[in-house]
């Protein structure tokens, strides 16, 4: 095997978990093949890591303080989880002062390659002003990406007669979509329209993309997608596989409730570090829970201010566990025997996370590329089935929406995919779902083992970056 010691990457993450961690855990398996790795962070972010992580051996951790103040936030507000949506435009402000200190480092170290969140575009015009190789991390996966570019190249919601559903153009397989589905960065005049545009013209920096994925979870799309945008692709997921035992340790009275529930027996309920879910939606989702007589694990971004959610908690007794704020080692998580199950907003990091644990999903897409990544799950994969949310929450507005998903569709799916009946058609077909996730499982398994898809793209990458 060839030696990489002599190559050093920096790695710029975006501040949101969904983020960070993957690209994270690139940088430790990075390390992992003898290559130095040094990720740069703010202090909260660093505050979140485990002991174990900080000392695995080529890995470090730069952390730079988030300049909350300069841009008008409020202290302490340095991750996109902690950001209030009126005031994203002051953390896409603080987000570009990093470019100097980022300069710096970046002057420092001399790196081999930058890999960095697509959403920090400074990065690539610094490194390419240093002639140091950059490569986009964009934090989704290559059928997202490629409806994203054909919609914005295509505009086929815009194409006379317009209707409400269109099918979009020039893909490998036949994808349809409505209005109410499409990515809110793709519809000028919404918030964050202008900060994913420019997000979108560092890629002519790009000297190649690492994707969170793998050549049989998105089949012909990596093909698609290098022809479409002429750079070299990377799959080396899924990269939630590289994470230590030991993130069960901040969950161990989660694991230890998991240990007494029968094998596939619990859904586990997440629905990311950004959604931010009305209080009547988060209520109908803790009715649906106990009405489905299912045991769940629940995990509550917001701090819900109704007496009832306690009251669920109350009822459900030793059925159902409620976990407030962000859960850290959720792929331990799912990985444990006792899930059978994830309802999920469908993020790429949690899509991700759930074919590498072999889980059927239960999908609810909300906001973002989130139900293009629906439409793999169940369309192309059949890994997943779906909630039955026929449009997501504008970020920001979510109040305004109002209950989008009720507690009886609630109810009745988690049931349907968590349940063993026999004999009727959709237990049939949820049978073939969980069929197929362990197929997925596998073939994820084999991708990241030595000789595999993902293993052979990890040493491509590196003796791109040795021979540039």
């Amino acid at each position: 095997m060839a030696s990489f010691s002599a190559l050093e990457f920096l790695f710029f993450p975006f501040p949101s978990p969904g983020h960070y961690l993957p690209l994270i855990d690139i940088a430790t398996l990075m390390a992992s093949r003898g290559a130095n790795a040094t990720v740069v962070v703010n202090p909260v972010i660093l505050s979140r890591l485990s002991p174990t992580l900080l000392g695995t051996a080529g890995l470090h951790f730069h952390s730079i303080p988030f300049p909350s103040a300069a841009a008008g936030l409020p202290d302490g507000i340095s991750t996109a989880d902690a950001v209030p949506t009126a005031l994203f435009p002051r953390f896409a402000v603080a987000l570009s002062l990093l470019r100097n200190p980022f300069t710096d480092l970046l002057r420092h170290l001399s790196p081999s390659a930058v890999i960095s969140d697509a959403l920090l575009p400074f990065t690539a015009e610094t490194a390419a002003s240093l002639g140091i190789p950059w490569f986009s991390f964009p934090g989704t996966g290559l059928f997202a990406l490629s409806v994203d570019f054909s919609i914005f190249l295509n505009r086929p919601h815009q194409t006379e007669p317009i209707s409400d559903s269109f099918v979009v153009p020039g893909l490998p397989h036949r994808i349809e979509l409505t209005h109410s589905q499409l990515k809110e960065t793709t519809l000028p005049g919404r918030p964050t329209w202008d900060f994913f545009a420019l997000a979108k013209q560092a890629d002519r920096f790009t000297t190649g993309i690492v994707i969170n994925s793998f050549t049989d979870l998105e089949p012909g799309y990596a093909e698609h997608y290098q022809r479409e945008m002429g750079k070299r692709i990377f799959l080396i997921g899924p990269v939630s596989t590289i994470r230590c035992g030991e993130e069960e340790e901040p969950n161990s009275r989660i694991m230890t409730w998991l240990k007494k529930k029968p094998e596939r027996s619990v859904i586990y309920v997440c629905f990311g570090s950004l959604c931010r879910l009305p209080e009547k939606q988060i209520l109908e989702i803790g009715r649906g829970l106990e009405d489905s007589g299912v045991a769940f694990i629940w995990v509550i971004r917001e701090a819900s201010a109704s007496p009832e959610v306690a009251e669920i908690e109350q009822r459900v007794g030793k059925r159902g566990i409620i976990v407030r704020g962000w859960i850290a080692g959720q792929a331990a998580v799912l990985r444990h025997p006792s899930i059978g199950g994830f309802l999920t907003h469908c993020g790429w990091g949690a899509v991700t996370e759930a074919v590498a644990a072999g889980i059927p999903m239960l999908t609810w897409p909300m906001f973002g590329e989130q139900f293009y990544n629906e439409k793999l799950v169940n369309e192309l994969l059949g890994i997943g089935v779906e909630i039955g949310a026929t449009e997501g929450f504008v970020w920001g507005e979510e109040e305004k929406n109002g209950v989008l998903v009720g507690r009886e569709s609630i109810s009745e799916k988690v049931r349907l995919l968590m349940t063993n009946s026999t004999g009727s058609g959709s237990h049939q077909e949820i049978e073939g779902v969980r069929k197929r996730a362990k197929e997925m499982k596998e073939k994820a398994r084999k991708a990241i083992a030595e000789g595999g898809s993902s293993f052979t793209a990890v040493d491509s990458l590196l003796e791109h970056c040795r021979f540039s």
